[in-house]
């Protein structure tokens, strides 16, 4: 469960929201590191999911944290701290949305901190937004950032409803970049 799903309750409280979910049968959590966690240091958060039975596998993180070495080198720690095998981007900042040339930077960008990530035994992945589908000088800057990955060290993380809202097929690119999607 993406904790986006519960932001509203997570920032009321979250010991009581991360009961609910483990109440209600799920076992794996997404965090938002966007969000800070909610107010929570990463020993809480830990102590949390731990108290609770949780695994979270995965958090969302801003693309920011990619471009500083120290800051990704941390992220990374405290990644594998937390007992993430994912740190997920979702979004990329507002140059993107009228560059390919700025999709193209950001696919640099994520290969090297992809090969950084993957020394220090984490995966880094991206999450499609609507936006991404939005034609710019004619062509899916989707495509082109995809492209340009390198699947060995960056994944995929698909939303379907996302990929729906924005114009794009969601079968379609999972037969396409059928073995870029883990999540």
């Amino acid at each position: 469960l993406e904790l986006y799903a519960v932001r509203a309750a997570m920032r009321a409280d979250p010991d009581r929201t991360l009961a609910a979910i483990r109440a209600i049968g799920y076992t794996d959590v997404e965090l938002l590191w966007a969000f800070k966690n909610f107010g929570q240091s990463t020993a809480q958060v830990k102590a949390a999911l731990a108290r609770e039975g949780l695994r979270a596998p995965s958090a969302h993180i801003a693309p920011e944290l990619l471009v500083g070495a120290d800051d990704w080198k941390r992220s990374v720690d405290t990644a594998k701290t937390i007992g993430h095998e994912y740190l997920i981007v979702p979004s990329l900042p507002a140059e993107t949305n009228t560059s390919l040339e700025a999709w193209k930077k950001w696919a640099d960008r994520f290969n090297e901190a992809g090969r950084a990530a993957r020394a220090g035994g984490i995966w880094l992945g991206f999450h499609n937004e609507p936006d991404h589908m939005k034609p710019i000088e004619g062509e899916v800057p989707y495509d082109v950032f995809v492209n340009r990955l390198e699947p060995a060290v960056v994944r995929l993380q698909l939303d379907v409803g996302n990929m729906l809202v924005g114009g794009g097929d969601p079968m379609e690119y999972l037969a396409r970049y059928r073995d870029r999607y883990w999540s």
